[in-house]
This record gives structure tokens, sequence and C-alpha cells, in this order.
């Protein structure tokens, strides 16, 4: 540097550099100017010890160091700097549009504001922990190659990585499991190796350390980020349980794959006060109570709470006992689960091996309790007929134990038109002995001693009864997804294992026909309704289904066996769809006008007529109703829409437990959750029969079946209507 003009950063001084033996330091050849700053410019500093070569080479140090850095300039090709200005915006706009297109179209999704929190938490998490990371691994391998980071480094690094971002959550969102998205986060991380080369502008040599240290930057990163996800949704899972809020979600916010308990089934055995309130029917056509309404003992109050009918007699004086004959309805304002608002815990749930015990039961209306719950001792009568029968409600002429049937724990209706029931009852943990009846109460056949394997099979319902209650059918996951039809005549069993996507269990539906069982699953990413012939152990019929939740709730096969219905969303629009189960037809679509966009399309409850003319489908949202039936017979006739706010509390509860919570009495009245009777054309409640130990309902024509709980134990009680007295009620011309 001797010989030249050097200027002090520190100081602004300029003077030359000459040898230390010089013997001044006075500059030479500076202009006036120069001389002027120089002597308005303050004393320079002392000098360091070495000497001055040492003191400059300390003040440029940094300057030097940047030198030897690689600038960081523009590739050279056609459209370069076009993509270099705007593929950043563009990766992120597509990414940011991407994602929240797949997070609210997305069957699992709640209430609208689960989307808004779902989107917010992963671009929270990658704008604030991600994108740093990967920069802060980036620039270290920048200074480690020697070369400058581009331009706007941050901006451009959230541009690269969206793309694995975006498609692991894509993939996670459809899959609803990790494997999804390790493989959208590889993909993505593929093609994002070419626009990480474009964007930070790097020669050959240093590509691949450097995308191998952001890339793993990046995949540390979202490893923190899970865990972060996994500890909020606990704390957002305790404080909804707290609040009884989490029954309204049934699954995570933060999406599929993170564990969400809503407690349903470990309610407090007394809870409090003021979750429970009395309130006596107000309709004119429903005979007052007799007796005067007080103070419920706890006990009775535990019952009702828990589904359970006080087992108090009617004559007992005790204050339980008063409203136990007084028809009161007991409304727990926290038991319900909104159905319109749930979410597809899964469109189809995946192979369980897991102890997790399934509340949803009931292939063919199967109404089941907890594995311990049998109890045998019950009388002909109890105090749960009495109630009912102190209602004395106008159209109900009978009221009476059915004949033959003992109390048990599980009952199974077949799906269509039958005189025959199955009885099961809980031998131990892990098994169940069946017991088949006809029509006069007498057994079919040898009893079954099955696995119930429905414990765990997902939302699978846990047996299906053919109509001429010759076989019974169960789903079963070993040594492949499938099913299992016990031939009570032979006393053994059939496999059947359609050809399903891995990881992904078939549901059951129901039989259509005697040999004919009708069954649910996924191939190829497309959902599929197969018509299996049992005796040629092959499917006669697959009929591709749009993609829809599968709940107990949400299929539906007609009495005559003829037709199934579905409900699910068809090119954005929410529909019923009907298809033909015996011949090649395009499906019935039938628009649900009134159900707005941000619902799940997830009924509690389809039913069609006594004579499959007419389908009806309930949805629920806490304890109000929507209700939308058709004439399938006559298209030209409009859909007939009613709203219910009189939903009894135990239909949510029945609903995802696979018991019936709609039925048609005669063409003109609806039986909701065992209890209200309900008229089509105008919505009006024309009576109330049960209560919210109701745990079931099979009406046939003139007799509706109800199945409540007491003692722990399902009870079937036999009730016959005065189908005349209905009409003319629903006619506005009865009393």
């Amino acid at each position: 540097m001797i010989g030249k003009r050097v200027r002090c950063r520190n100081c602004a001084t300029v003077f030359p550099v000459i040898p230390q033996d010089a013997g001044s330091l006075e500059p030479v050849g500076v202009s006036a100017a120069e001389d002027d700053l120089a002597l308005a410019a303050p004393p320079p500093p002392p000098p360091m010890e070495g000497g001055l070569e040492s003191e400059f080479e300390t003040a440029f140090s940094d300057e030097e160091e940047r030198r030897d850095l690689r600038r960081n300039i523009k590739l050279k090709f056609p459209w370069a700097a076009e993509l270099d200005r705007f593929l950043p915006a563009t990766l992120i706009v597509i990414a940011v549009v991407w994602i929240c297109a797949q997070t609210f179209r997305s069957p699992d999704l709640g209430p609208i504001w689960t989307g808004f929190l779902r989107v917010g938490v992963v671009f929270a998490l990658y704008a604030c922990l991600i994108v740093p990371v990967v920069m802060f691994a980036a620039g270290k391998i920048a200074l480690k190659l020697k070369y400058e980071l581009p331009p706007a480094a941050p901006w451009r690094a959230a541009a690269v990585f969206s793309l694995p971002l975006m498609l692991g959550y894509v993939f996670w969102t459809v899959s609803e499991g990790p494997s999804g998205f390790v493989l959208g986060c590889v993909l993505g991380l593929m093609i994002s190796a070419a626009a990480f080369w474009l964007l930070f502008r790097l020669q050959p040599k240093e590509i691949a350390p450097s995308f191998a240290a952001a890339g793993g930057g990046f995949v540390g990163a979202v490893l923190v980020s899970i865990g972060i996800m996994a500890l909020l949704n606990v704390f957002i899972n305790s404080g909804m349980i707290s609040s009884h809020a989490a029954r309204d979600l049934r699954a995570s916010p933060l999406g599929p794959g993170f564990a969400w308990n809503v407690r349903l089934d470990n309610s407090p055995a007394h809870p409090d006060q003021n979750q429970l309130q009395f309130a006596s029917s107000n309709n004119s056509n429903i005979a007052p109570p007799t007796t005067q309404q007080s103070t419920v003992a706890n006990n009775d109050v535990s019952a009702q709470a828990n589904g359970e009918h006080p087992t108090t007699s009617p004559s007992d004086p005790s204050p339980a006992a008063q409203v136990a004959s007084s028809g009161s309805a007991v409304k727990v304002t926290s038991l319900a689960t909104p159905v319109g608002n749930g979410t597809k815990t899964s469109n189809l749930p995946s192979d369980p091996t897991s102890s997790s015990v399934s509340t949803n039961a009931g292939g063919s209306k199967v109404f089941d309790l907890p594995a311990d719950a049998l109890e045998n001792s019950a009388s002909a009568d109890d105090s749960w007929l009495a109630s009912v029968r102190s209602k004395a409600v106008p159209f109900i002429t009978s009221v009476q134990a059915a004949k033959g049937i003992a109390p048990s724990d599980a009952i199974i209706y077949p799906a269509t038109r039958s005189g025959c029931i199955a009885v099961v009852h809980h031998k131990d943990e892990g098994r169940d002995v069946i017991q088949v009846l006809d029509a006069q109460g007498q057994p079919v056949g040898q009893d079954a001693d099955l696995p119930r394997e429905g414990n765990g099979i997902a939302n699978s319902r846990e047996y299906a009864l053919s109509p001429d209650g010759q076989m019974l059918a169960r789903p079963v996951h070993f040594p492949r997804a499938g099913f299992a039809v016990w031939m009570i005549p032979l006393q053994r069993s059939v496999a059947i294992s359609p050809e399903c996507d891995a990881g992904t269990v078939p549901q059951l539906v129901g039989f259509c026909d005697n040999d004919k069982l009708v069954l649910e699953y996924a191939r190829n990413k497309e959902d599929f309704i197969d018509v299996w012939s049992i005796k040629e152990n092959r499917s006669l019929r697959s009929i591709i289904v749009p993609s829809h939740p599968y709940t107990p709730g949400n299929c539906e096969i007609s009495p005559d066996g003829q037709y199934v219905a579905l409900a699910a969303r068809v090119d954005g629009k929410a529909a019923l769809e009907v298809y033909c189960l015996s011949a090649d037809r395009m499906p019935q679509d039938l628009l649900i006008k009134d159900l707005d966009s941000h619902w799940v399309v997830q009924p509690a409850g389809i039913a069609f007529s006594g004579d499959s003319s007419k389908v009806a489908i309930l949805f629920v949202e806490r304890d109000e109703g929507f209700i939308e039936s058709w004439n399938l017979k006559n298209k030209a006739t409009p859909p007939n829409e009613q709203l219910c706010t009189a939903i009894p509390v135990q239909v949510i509860r029945n609903s995802n437990s696979g018991a019936r919570v709609l039925d048609w009495i005669g063409d003109g009245t609806w039986l909701i959750g065992g209890d209200a009777v309900m008229d089509v054309a105008t919505g009006r409640l024309l009576g109330r029969i049960g209560d919210n130990a109701v745990r079931g309902q099979h009406v046939d024509g003139s007799r509706i079946e109800v199945l409540y709980s007491m003692n722990r134990a399902i009870h079937v009680a036999d009730l016959r209507l005065d189908q005349a007295k209905v009409a003319s009620m629903a006619s506005g011309s009865g009393n």
C-alpha cells in the first residue's frame, strides 16, 4: 500500500502511505480542498502498537474479507431475469392459495374457525420458525463456500421451501396420515432443488452442499413444528374439554392425525346442576302429567344424565318417582355433538391396530353398551314402560315389554324388512354370544360365539344380520381387512376380502338380500359401494360414489333392498345420492339446498318410507334439526323441508352409536330419536314417547320397538300405534 492515498473510515483523514523512515508523515501532492478537509477533520487517533500497517489492515479487514466472497449475480440464460424477479412471489401465492383451498374443502373440517386456526398455525410456524432456520443454514454454508447470498434472501428461501410445505400439507390432508406428509415433503424437496439453484444464483459446485444444508434446516424445523403443533393440540383439547366445547368437534382442529378426546363416554357420574334442565312437554295433544314435579334425587338424576332410566317405581312417592311418572324430558345441554358441524375424522378409516374402542356399532342397526354392562335382572314390566303409559299419548294403544327378548348388550335388526333380530350378549371383553330370534321369538339355529372385532375397526359397524336370519357379517382386520360371514346353519365362516387401498378398512353397510351384502371401500383413491354375493364370494356390482364421511348415519339401504342412499358434496353442492342396487342406473341426485357450504355433509340419519317411495335425511346441530324429504316416485313433487326445534337430546349419541334415529310412520309422520313424533307436512310435534334413556328404534307398520337402557342393559319395548289417530292428528283434525 506504500505510495497510495487512503481515507480513514473512522476519522475521514486522507494521507499517503510512505515508509516509516521517510522522516515525515505529512500529505504530499494533496489538493487544496483535501487540505482544508484534512485541517477541519479531528486529529487522528494515536497509532496502534505494531505500526500504521497493522492499523490499516485491522480497519479494512471486513472489506477485504467481503472482497474474498464471490459476488452474487443473476444467471445468464433466456428469461433468467424475469424468473429471478417474479418466481418467488408466484411460488408463495400458489402455496398459500392451495393450502387454504385444501383446508376449507377438507372433509374432516368442522366449524369455519377451525380452518382459519389450522392455516394460521401452519403459516405462523413457517414464517417464524422454518424460514429463519433455513436462512441460518444457508448463511453458514454460503460463508463456508465463500459466496454472497442474493438480495432479499429470506423472501427467496420462503418461496423455495413453500413447495415441500405445500405438497406435504396437501398430501397429509388427503391421506390423513403421516405417510402422505412425508411423501409430499420428499417430492417437494426434489422439485424445489431447481428453484433453489435459480433463486440463490449458485454455481454448479455450490448447488449440492448448499441445498443439502438448507434442506436439512427445513427438515429439522418441520420436525420441531410438528412437536409444537402436538403440544398446542393438547392445550386446545384440554381447554375445550374444560369448557364442554370439545364435543362440538369430531377431530382435532389442527388437522388429521392429532389425538382428539371429546369425553363423550367419560362424563361425570353426577353432572353439574347447571347442565341439567327439566322441561315438561307443552304440546296440547299430550295429556298433562298427573303427578306434581319436584326435586330429583341424585341417583336418578345421574341415571337420566347417562342415558339410563331411573329404576324407581312410578308408585314410589319419592320425588324421583314423581318426575319419572310425569313424563318430563331431561335435557343435557352438553351431551349432543353437532353432526353438520363434525368432520369426517377420516373419509375412509385407517386399518387400526390400536386398542381404542369404537362407539360406532350396529352393522344393521346395532345398539351397544360397554362390555361390562350386561345385567339380566329385569322383570316383564319396569318404570320406563310405566312412565310411557303415564304420558297417555293419544295414538299409543299398547305399551309392553317385547316378548321373548331378554335384557342384553345389543340388538341387531336387518337393514331390510324382516321378522328376525339378533340378541348380543358380551361373553367377556373379546367375545360375543349372539342368539338369532324369529318373529315369534323362537331361536333360529344355534347361538354364535364370535370374536368382537368391531372394537378398533374405526367407524365400521360391528354386525349385520341377513333378512332370513341365516347369516351374520362382521368386520375383521386379520389376516387382511375385510369381513367374516358366519353361516348359522353350517356353523362356519366365509371370508370376504374386497380389493381396497392398503391401510384402509372396508365398511359394513348391511344385507340387501338373504345372499347379498352391501359394503363400502376405497380403491385407487376412489370410493365404491359393492353388492357382494356370499354364495359366489364375488362382487356382483361396483358403484363409484363421491367421497363422503364414513359414519353410521350416512349410508342407508331401502326396506325393499333395491336402493342405497348416502349424502355427499357433488360438484361443491350438498346432495343425497340414491343408487339402484339391482341394476346399472344413473343415481338420483337430490340437492340439499339449505345446507350451507361450511357444514360437512354428515347426516344423523337417513330413512326410506315403508314402500321405499320416499326418503328423508336428518341433520342436527346441537339441539336443533333440519329434515328434508323427497318423493322418489314423483320427481315433479318439490322437496319438503322442515326445521325441528324439538330434537331429543339422545339423537346425536344414538346416531354415533349406529342406532336408527329417523323413521317414517306411514307417509305423513316421522319418529325421531325413539321419542318425538313429528308431522311431515308442517314440522309440528304431535307427541313424545320416550326420554333420554332411549338407545334406538325400529318401526314396522303400526308397531314400534323402542330400545332403552335400564340397569345397564338394553331392554326392548313393544308399542302399538293407532295409525288412523296419527293421520288425523297430522292433518289437524285430531285432539
